[in-house]
């Protein structure tokens, strides 16, 4: 378990990730004390440019409205505009770096052990699925990012049912936002070896196999 300095849970809106991260830290004490971080990009520099690109591209439709006709508007015009996938990529990076140095890559050179509520992950899963990427296309942009930043010890996927996520959340635009980001987290859970938790099994359930889990991997 002292080995284990870097924890991360990723899984989609309504998992059960940031409950389950801090029970975590709070569990973990003990064993020396962790850092609950929230490593979700907060878009700065991108901003302006999503906002010039949803005027562009997906102007006059709605994702709470209309969310299949807006996803598949978008992708549309991302596929016939490649030319922006650089540039998006590039702006993502911008954002992203000072971020995960600040929240991730500092605190561990200092020694500092962390619980990560989401990561690269989840970001760029987003970012691939405005790309019309796969999953092996999104699992490449991720070892591309890891040539760079931390690698997590170890990583947890929290999966649910899209439809019990749905339920928990209320400000999801659609069920199929959901399913379509399970299917590839699913997919990279795979390809990273990840651990998969159950996450409609109850809090102490789910607590105590990270902690099993976390054991077994330190062996």
């Amino acid at each position: 378990m002292r080995r284990r300095k870097f924890i991360c849970f990723i899984g989609i809106d309504g998992s059960g990730k940031t409950t389950l991260a801090k029970r975590i830290v709070e569990t973990l004490y003990k064993e020396g004390q962790f850092i609950y971080v929230h490593s979700l990009i907060n878009v700065r520099i991108l901003k302006p440019f999503m906002k010039l690109g949803r005027w562009l591209f997906v102007k006059g439709k709605s994702k709470k409205d209309n969310y299949q006709e807006f996803s598949e508007e978008k992708r549309s015009r991302f596929s016939k505009h490649r030319i922006l996938f650089p540039l998006y990529k590039f702006l993502l990076f911008l954002d992203y770096t000072p971020q995960v140095f600040r929240k991730v890559a500092i605190p561990l050179i200092q020694g500092k052990k962390l619980v990560s509520d989401r990561y690269v992950y989840d970001t760029l899963i987003n970012m691939g699925l405005n790309m019309n990427y796969n999953a092996l296309r999104i699992a490449h942009s991720i070892n591309a990012f890891f040539r760079f930043f931390p690698h997590p010890d170890i990583t947890f996927l929290i999966d649910v049912p899209e439809e019990v996520a749905f339920s928990r959340k209320d400000d999801i635009p659609d069920i199929e936002y959901l399913r379509e980001r399970r299917h590839i987290y699913l997919e990279l859970a795979k390809i990273f070896q990840m651990y998969i938790l159950d996450g409609t099994k109850p809090l102490e359930v789910l607590t105590q196999k990270v902690l099993e889990d976390m054991r077994r991997s330190g062996e």
